[in-house]
């Protein structure tokens, strides 16, 4: 078993409401063009992620069919 231990000085230890964010205002169309933003990046990351699964699987089957990589 592996224990990590971080001792805690004392000018270490603070109160958590030193570290608060201000209360902000948003409008419902800031909230709405956060949304938008996060589903056009998860896109774009789940296609990049397909497609990056399709290049490892044909890279994995040319080296079991024993073909090299073309020279660079």
């Amino acid at each position: 078993m592996i224990a990590l231990h971080g001792p805690l000085w004392p000018d270490e230890i603070r109160d958590p409401a030193a570290v608060v964010p201000p209360p902000v205002q948003l409008d419902d169309d800031e909230v709405d063009e956060a949304v938008a933003l996060s589903r056009d990046v998860a896109t774009r990351c789940a296609k990049r992620v397909i497609i990056f699964h399709g290049s490892v699987a044909f890279a994995a089957g040319a080296a079991a069919a024993g073909l090299s990589p073309p020279p660079s």
